[in-house]
């Protein structure tokens, strides 16, 4: 049975080839096979903004999502600020805070409550408002 592609792994792929330099690009995960030839650059008039930035894990331990006191938990569909804590990472000496650089909208949160998480890990995915991502 072929395996289907994750929001993660279109994400991936489409980073890839945004900061692959000129030529050949091949990617493989398992039976997953993607290539493509990649030409000059396009003018910046002709490129297509970035909409979603992903908010990866700052620190490894256990996942606690932010609570709203209208709204509960975090969830898709709902707006966030840019700065705005939308969890915690708890490890055994500290608690790590999770900030969402772009104000946006949740579009996917990929990591559950209580949750073992590692650095680097995506957690959550927002549609960008504003179409600038922060670095």
């Amino acid at each position: 049975m072929k395996e289907a592609l994750s929001y993660h792994d279109v994400q991936t792929i489409l980073a890839l080839v945004d900061n692959w330099p000129r030529g050949h690009l091949r990617y493989a995960h398992g039976e997953l096979s993607v290539e493509a030839r990649l030409g000059p650059p396009m003018s910046h008039e002709a490129a297509t903004p970035i909409t979603v930035q992903q908010v990866l894990c700052p620190a490894v331990g256990t996942v606690e999502l932010a609570s709203r006191k209208k709204t509960g938990k975090l969830s898709a569909g709902q707006k966030i600020s840019a700065g705005e804590c939308v969890g915690t990472v708890n490890s055994l000496d500290r608690v790590t805070k999770i900030l969402a650089k772009s104000a946006g909208t949740i579009k996917a949160i990929t990591v559950k409550d209580g949750q073992f998480v590692q650095y680097g890990q995506p957690m959550i995915d927002i549609d960008v408002d504003d179409r600038e991502i922060e670095d």
